[in-house]
């Protein structure tokens, strides 16, 4: 009987060293597992630290090639040769780079951009293209006003283009209105991060399509007086009938009632002051010459008296063009009469009074357009080229890839 006691006993104690020998096999293949584990996620999380100092890199790299093709523009003829092409390091890290330029002007550039960070490789892909003032039909930074039966539309409209796009920057309730009979033919965007149908105060008017936020804020460059212009002497102020029909430096065009300033010819002109144009007075592109269009830098007010006008009777939008300077920022158009041409001043606040009619393309700090005014954007207009003024590089295609 004593000897049973003792067998069980050692029974026991042997299934005690067998759990116990399981215990340390299953403590060990825990901690292995964990130790490989944990060795797999330092590994995980050094290639994503090293995949994102590999993109920081290449995006780097990418914003040096547009900024040196940007350059390139300020440069007049544009120069296809000898594109950019660079190697490096960023400054105080470990991550280095290459960007290659390739292409044309009418392919368009394609940049290649690599970032390396250890072991890691990105590479991003873009095609840039020539993009002008006036992809906006109409655009204004701080406010846009439709008064009763204004409408937009489009001319010189291709079968794949796209829609005609109205757009205010800002995001503040009713920074866009639209009075009663008011249609545009087109999409209307409001700055990145408004709230469309706070933004645009839609009251009586309707659009053909949609009411959208832009994905980013246009840039809108600052425009350049062309340096042989700017120091030519002045010629004092226009008050009376003139024709010109060569370039030409002025205080001011201040033109008596009923008094013609006729264009003849290819015609850029740098108005350091006002143009006034007395009642029923007149600028006027003619189209008897093939070759007359005319060109204003101007830095004061624009203002048309009674039955004044700018006529460009080419009706070519791209025949008149006119820049504000930052001194330019009151722009008043008169009633009734035809606009054919364009207006960038993104420091003025601009009025276009009743039953005018306007051909072209507008950007401003301020546009009002009153009752019965009708606009009609210039398709043709987004048709950019390296010679145009004010002309920028944008992002047509965009790639990434590890």
């Amino acid at each position: 009987m004593e000897f049973m006691k003792t067998n069980t006993h050692s029974r026991q104690n042997g299934l005690a060293l067998v759990m116990v020998l399981m215990s340390i096999m299953i403590l060990l293949l825990l901690g292995t597992s964990l130790i490989s584990m944990s060795t797999h996620l330092r590994l995980q999380a050094a290639q994503v630290a090293s995949d994102i100092s590999a993109r920081t890199a290449a995006d780097a790299a990418m914003a040096m090639a547009i900024d040196d093709m940007q350059d390139r523009l300020e440069i007049s003829p544009w120069d296809n040769s000898a594109l950019p092409e660079q190697s490096g390091a960023l400054a105080n890290s470990d991550e280095t780079y290459t960007y290659k330029v390739t292409g044309n002007e009418g392919s368009g550039h394609t940049i290649e951009a690599i970032g390396y960070s250890g072991s890691s490789e990105c590479k991003l892909t873009a095609v840039l293209v020539p993009t002008g003032l006036y992809e906006f039909a109409i655009y204004a930074k701080d406010q846009l006003d439709f008064k009763s039966k204004s409408n937009v539309t489009t001319i010189n409209m291709q079968a794949n283009d796209r829609p005609l796009e109205v757009g205010i920057l800002n995001i503040l309730a009713s920074s866009m209105t639209m009075k009663s009979d008011v249609f545009i033919d087109g999409d209307i965007l409001v700055g990145p991060g408004g709230n469309p149908s706070e933004v645009v105060n839609m009251g009586g008017g309707a659009i053909s399509g949609d009411l959208a936020t832009m994905g980013f804020a246009p840039t809108l460059p600052e425009i350049t007086v062309p340096s042989g212009l700017a120091a030519m002497g002045s010629g004092g102020s226009i008050t009376s009938d003139t024709t010109l029909s060569s370039d030409g430096h002025y205080d001011s065009i201040n033109l008596e009632n009923n008094k013609t300033l006729t264009i003849d010819g290819e015609v850029v002109l740098y108005i350091t002051g006002d143009i006034v144009l007395g009642n029923n007075a007149t600028i006027e592109v003619n189209n008897t010459n093939p070759n007359s269009s005319l060109t204003i830098y101007v830095n004061g007010k624009i203002e048309e008296k009674n039955g004044a006008a700018m006529n460009n009777l080419t009706e070519d939008s791209t025949k008149l063009s006119i820049y504000g300077l930052p001194g330019c920022q009151s722009i008043d158009f008169k009633n009734s009469g035809e606009f054919y041409g364009t207006l960038y001043a993104p420091y003025a606040d601009v009025i276009v009074h009743n039953s005018m009619d306007v051909y072209g393309a507008m950007t401003a700090k301020s546009l009002e357009f009153k009752n019965s005014s009708n606009f009609y954007y210039d398709a043709a207009l987004r048709e950019s080229n390296f010679e145009d003024v004010g002309v920028q590089f944008a992002v047509k295609y965009w790639s990434q890839e590890y």
